[in-house]
């Protein structure tokens, strides 16, 4: 095995080597020790190239080895050296021309997971810590300077597919990604709503008139209430308006105008296989530990197209993710019940603490209402975890902006709060 690892075309192919280790790691076979210390001379190799991602797979197969070989030691160094390598790969992000600061953003809060998950000197995280927050501060004009603006007026659109579609071009394929996730800016729940106020205004026998929304089967899913002064709650009544006509309008449009045709794009030039996504979702913020195949499948069904697999795999996975982040921050998310067992908070109650609001913002809590559990909005987590979904439906606007969302959250080095204790 080893002479065969150490043949000449290793010299030259730099995954040669690493495809088989991997094999070898999941079917426990090899000496073990030789292994790992065969990875690890690859990894400092590759390092030596600046090539920090490859580095990064030969460190994590190098502690594959020394968990199998029960050296709990040689995990800690593997695992720790892998971590480090994400400060090397933001450095070459930023000596780049121009440099790039969001990319290198991305790099540095991987980096700092990671350092958490491996146990890492808490000083060392904290001066990364700080690091990433200048490189986010650079970052913000960095990513508005691709946004991308779309009259909706606009009868010819396309343009704006070829716009979009032009921007996502790409031979990298995470910067693809990125592009795909940051050109579009979330939605604002104050825009929309003095949207819905003007509208009212304009045209008031439309919206002074309640109506009832029904699911496939005909039942009364809700109720669109008016907005009549003086018939009941006007700021509930306003509110509902303001997810129905997201829901049926901005983010509809969203889908059909702009994540499809760049999806599109992407697989197109790119055409992944299944397995390529784990640079996104491994060491990731919002991705908990266990969950990674999950959400690299999911996205990657999302990403051909499969959005029937992807609306399965990605929906229930958000809470989750959501509820991981805020532990990672110390909140508690958990409700002491009178018979002492301990439940978790739902998504509705997460997205109400405030710490919520702090870290993801609140365009990110309007998306997530709206997308997963407004009833007025999709309520598509309910949908999918109560079988409500047809085959059919997971290919609307629904699905596209879940999956778009998903892969922008992966894409996001999470700001850490200026109040956080380092």
């Amino acid at each position: 095995t080893l002479a065969a690892l150490a043949s000449p075309i290793a010299e030259n192919e730099p995954h040669y080597v690493s495809h088989f280790l991997g094999i070898l790691s999941k079917m426990g076979a090899g000496e073990f020790v030789k292994l790992s210390a065969l990875a690890k001379s690859h990894a400092e190799k590759a390092l030596a190239n600046e090539d920090a991602r490859l580095s990064r797979i030969y460190r994590d197969h190098e502690s594959e080895f020394y968990a199998l070989a029960k050296n709990g030691a040689g995990v800690d160094a593997a695992r720790l050296a892998a971590a480090m390598t994400y400060e090397v790969e933001a450095e070459t992000y930023l000596r780049r021309n121009p440099p790039s600061y969001f990319t290198a953003s991305d790099s540095l809060a991987k980096g700092i997971e990671a350092l958490r998950r491996a146990h890492a000197d808490a000083d060392l995280v904290t001066k990364l810590k700080g690091r990433l927050r200048e490189y986010q501060l650079q970052s913000k004009a960095e990513m508005t300077g691709h946004e991308i603006q779309i009259d909706r007026e606009d009868i010819d659109l396309s343009k704006a597919i070829d716009q979009i579609q032009t921007l996502v071009t790409h031979d990298d394929l995470l910067e693809a990604l990125k592009l795909l996730s940051f050109a579009r800016s979330l939605t604002s729940y104050e825009e929309v709503k003095n949207e819905v106020i003007k509208l009212a205004q304009d045209h008031p026998l439309s919206h002074f008139i309640g109506a009832s929304i029904l699911d496939n089967s005909g039942r009364v899913q809700a109720h669109l209430k008016s907005l009549h002064p003086g018939e009941g709650n006007q700021e509930e009544a306003l509110e509902g308006r303001i997810f129905r006509h997201a829901s049926e309008f901005l983010w509809r449009f969203r889908a059909q105008v702009y994540i499809e045709p760049a999806r599109r794009k992407i697989w197109d030039q790119h055409f992944p296989s299944e397995g390529e996504f784990d640079f996104l979702v491994t060491n990731n913020p919002f991705v908990p530990p266990g969950h990674e195949g999950i959400f690299s499948r999911g996205i990657y069904y999302g990403l051909c197209g499969d959005m029937l697999l992807a609306a399965h795999l990605l929906a229930p996975q958000v809470e989750n993710s959501i509820r991981h982040v805020l532990e990672q921050r110390g909140v508690d998310v958990s409700n002491l019940d009178s018979d002492l067992t301990q439940q978790v908070k739902t998504l509705g109650p997460l997205l109400s603490l405030p710490e919520t609001k702090q870290i993801f913002g609140p365009e990110y809590i309007f998306e997530f209402r709206g997308l997963l559990i407004e009833k007025l909005g999709y309520s598509f987590r309910h949908r999918i975890a109560h079988g409500f979904v047809s085959e059919g439906a997971c290919y609307g606007p629904e699905c596209s902006n879940l999956w778009w969302l998903v892969v922008r959250l992966c894409c996001t080095p999470f700001m850490y709060p200026e109040s956080e204790e380092t």
